[in-house]
């Protein structure tokens, strides 16, 4: 059964700082599957909305959109069990898809992991 990502209802809905959203992101990627889901959807949604700007084709554009959701839905629904929070807001929920791209890609899982903790631990 799919359960919603950790404390996801309280998330406000306009965080001050994107270092107050970004740990509570990460508290919905805890496995690496999901986070290469996530670079996987990112990387193909960037290379199709390039094709789309350079060869004025903006079906690309469309078409990059949903390989990144489809894949980053993929990791959600069959790895780690929770629904995305990209079903709320996809535009919120696109610069915490690009950070952890970057953050993946240069190595830094311990770092994610450490974020992913803290997302999940209870605010006082």
């Amino acid at each position: 059964m799919l359960s919603a990502a950790p404390d996801t209802d309280d998330w406000p809905r306009r965080p001050a700082w994107f270092a107050e959203y970004f740990p509570r992101y990460m508290a919905a990627h805890t496995k690496p599957g999901t986070r290469w889901f996530h670079v996987a959807g990112t990387l193909v949604g960037a290379v199709l909305a390039t094709m789309a700007v350079v060869r004025q084709r903006p079906e690309l554009f469309a078409l990059g959109a949903l390989a990144l959701f489809a894949l980053a839905w993929c990791g959600h629904f069959g790895i780690e069990r929770n629904r995305p929070a990209g079903f709320r807001n996809p535009v919120r929920a696109l610069p915490g898809d690009l950070t952890l791209t970057v953050l993946m890609l240069s190595g830094k899982q311990k770092t994610l992991d450490r974020l992913s903790e803290q997302g999940r631990t209870p605010r006082t």
